[in-house]
């Protein structure tokens, strides 16, 4: 089976609001274990070039934002941080 190089090795995710599934079609081996491995995944095809094509429920697609943290909530992270290095070097 012949490789792909690295900037080919992609991983796609379509769905439409008419299904109630998303199509995943991934060649990145970590993209592809975890799929194999969720019991809500279910494996369509593979191609010539060790791609794997999955069937998974639409709601377990999710596109995340950074936490946005204040200059507080920053500083007292830092705080319990120092604390705990602290305890844990004595």
């Amino acid at each position: 089976m012949p490789t792909l190089p690295a900037y080919e090795r992609e991983t796609t995710v379509n769905f439409n609001d008419a299904d109630d599934f998303a199509i995943v079609t991934t060649h990145q081996r970590t993209v592809i274990t975890s799929l194999r491995k969720n019991t809500a995944a279910t494996e369509l095809s593979t191609d010539s070039y060790g791609g794997v094509s999955f069937q998974i429920p639409k709601k377990l697609v999710t596109f995340r934002n950074p936490r946005k943290q204040s200059d507080a909530s920053k500083a007292a992270v830092a705080e319990r941080m120092r604390a705990a290095r602290a305890a844990k070097g004595q």
